[in-house]
């Protein structure tokens, strides 16, 4: 898994061959913005380093379920991202 902001991407790395890697996109905004060079879509986005909940706070784009299954694959399967996530999905961990 590579954790990056696409800014940090763009400007040190900017190469598109880690794409089929998993991303971790940090973007401290409402949206998870552009996605780095190489890449369809995030698979976890970091939106806030301070809260709503206690240290970062990330989002997954499936439900709790697909959630499980992330953890324990091997390998990048593709999925189906590109929605933008309404406060109601958001899911602490703790």
């Amino acid at each position: 898994m590579v954790y990056t902001a696409n800014s940090w991407w763009s400007q040190c790395v900017g190469t598109g061959e880690f794409g089929k890697t998993l991303l971790h996109l940090a973007n401290y905004n409402y949206v998870p913005g552009p996605i780095p060079n190489g890449w369809k879509s995030y698979d976890i986005w970091q939106f806030s380093a301070d809260g709503p909940f206690v240290g970062d706070s990330n989002f997954f784009p499936g439900s709790f379920n697909d959630l499980k299954a992330f953890g324990f694959q091997t390998r990048r399967q593709p999925t189906a991202h590109g929605t933008r996530p309404r406060p109601h999905r958001l899911l602490s961990l703790q």
